[in-house]
């Protein structure tokens, strides 16, 4: 017999963190000197964790009015709870390794009032000074955050010459913009394609008033119900949102480290699973009791043992699929299609508009979907050395690397991908 207990509590609007207060930097921040144009916009930059705790409420207050749901990792909630698990700007680490990654955040505020945040956070790549989304590589979407009653080209040009000029990167390196973002139009005047472009598909529920299912064969769904008997036979299956705490946190490690069998069984390599702190960041999210991310854990389990796992954040009546696994031994079984059905249900009768499956495109993402979005990368060089390794790097020899893994055998694939996530086995050990 099927349970399905429903328990998901919808989060309009990310509220301020209640993660554990950052520890207290051993060389302190200072900001940057304000920029204020003859439009009377006024440009300043965010470096320290004191006061991006003090943008809460202004920060909240512009998502609120502004916000798109595809900018859920550019709340202030996420923000907070990046740069804390990270550490931003300490000089250590512990049990982790070194850490010199400043925050820069960008903001512009008009009559005082903030009407811009553009997220990012300083590293060092090939010695190069690089500013790059803040969340990586966590967030799977990039963008700024802008009043709509703001002329976005103006405002974004201005916070663009402030970035150049006063903070002075040598490349800028916005991973996984969508097509659709805030900041796509501005790019597309620097004369810059977007590179890697993928497919982030999406499920609408309920928008012309017929189920997502409707839309979904006759064929599809009689396999389904087959793969549910069948589970079924086997024994209790139950699917539930969980609630934060500990139960939360032993099914995200356990789906974490599904996930990792995963990739190594086919060969792929994940930056975002190869960094411990990804685990810690997750586990903070999900232990949180206000949930001020919007983040969201769901499991499929057959006689109380967890067999499918997924986590995502709700933001603006949309739900953003973040992860999504199953136990190896039961992949024939379909518990993975089971449970993001499941969570496909819960959604629609919540009352949600959609959800995303988030990029890379996959078979079992298509065979739900019946919209998606484009989304690339951009590597702007601003300095000569950056705009080299822009080109060369970026344009060149990454791509060829890329093709080149791609194009090995599975076994020198899957020593490779063990070789990336041993690392994080290591650091918690």
């Amino acid at each position: 017999m099927t349970t399905l207990t429903q328990t998901a509590r919808h989060i309009p609007m990310p509220r301020h963190s209640s993660v554990e207060a950052a520890p207290k930097l051993s060389t302190p921040c200072v900001s940057a000197p304000k920029s204020t144009c003859a439009t009377g916009l006024q440009i300043d930059l965010v470096t320290d964790t004191a006061t991006l705790a003090s943008l809460a409420p202004e920060w909240n207050t512009l998502f609120e009015h502004a916000g798109r749901a595809s900018q859920v990792f550019q709340t202030h909630a996420f923000a907070t709870l990046f740069a804390e698990t990270y550490r931003l700007g300490a000089r250590q680490v512990q049990s982790v390794g070194p850490c010199a990654c400043p925050l820069a955040i960008v903001t512009a505020r008009r009559d005082g009032r903030l009407v811009m945040v553009w997220p990012l956070v300083e590293t060092r790549r090939f010695g190069l000074r690089c500013l790059s989304w803040l969340g990586e590589p966590v967030a799977q979407y990039g963008d700024v955050v802008l009043d709509p009653n703001e002329q976005a080209l103006e405002t974004l040009e201005a916070a663009f010459a402030y970035i150049r000029d006063e903070i002075r990167p040598d490349t800028l390196r916005l991973r996984k913009v969508r097509s659709d973002a805030v900041i796509a139009p501005f790019l597309a005047t620097l004369g810059i394609s977007p590179a890697e472009m993928v497919e982030a598909p999406c499920v609408t529920l309920a928008g012309d008033g017929s189920p997502f299912e409707d839309r979904q064969n006759g064929k599809a769904k009689k396999n389904r119900r087959r793969l549910m008997r069948r589970l079924e036979e086997a024994g209790t299956v139950v699917f539930r949102e969980l609630p934060a705490g500990e139960a939360a946190a032993a099914a995200l490690a356990a789906g974490l480290a599904d996930k990792r069998e995963w990739l190594k069984r086919r060969g792929l390599v994940s930056p975002s699973l190869g960094d411990p702190l990804v685990d810690r960041l997750l586990d903070r999210a999900v232990t949180d009791d206000d949930r001020t991310t919007g983040c969201a854990a769901f499991e499929l389990t057959l006689d109380g043992r967890p067999v499918a796992f997924a986590l995502g954040f709700r933001c603006k009546r949309r739900l953003m699929l973040h992860m999504i696994t199953y136990a190896a031994d039961m992949e024939k079984h379909g518990v993975g299609v089971l449970n993001l059905e499941a969570i496909l249900r819960l959604a629609e009768a919540e009352g949600l508009e959609a959800v995303d499956l988030l990029p890379p495109k996959a078979e079992y993402k298509l065979d739900w979907a019946d919209v998606s979005a484009a989304a690339g990368d951009y590597h702007v060089g601003l300095t000569l050395r950056g705009r080299l390794v822009s080109h060369l790097v970026d344009g060149k020899v990454l791509p060829v690397v890329k093709e080149t893994i791609h194009r090995l055998p599975l076994s020198l694939r899957r020593t490779l991908a063990a070789r990336t996530l041993a690392q994080t086995a290591s650091a918690q050990a």
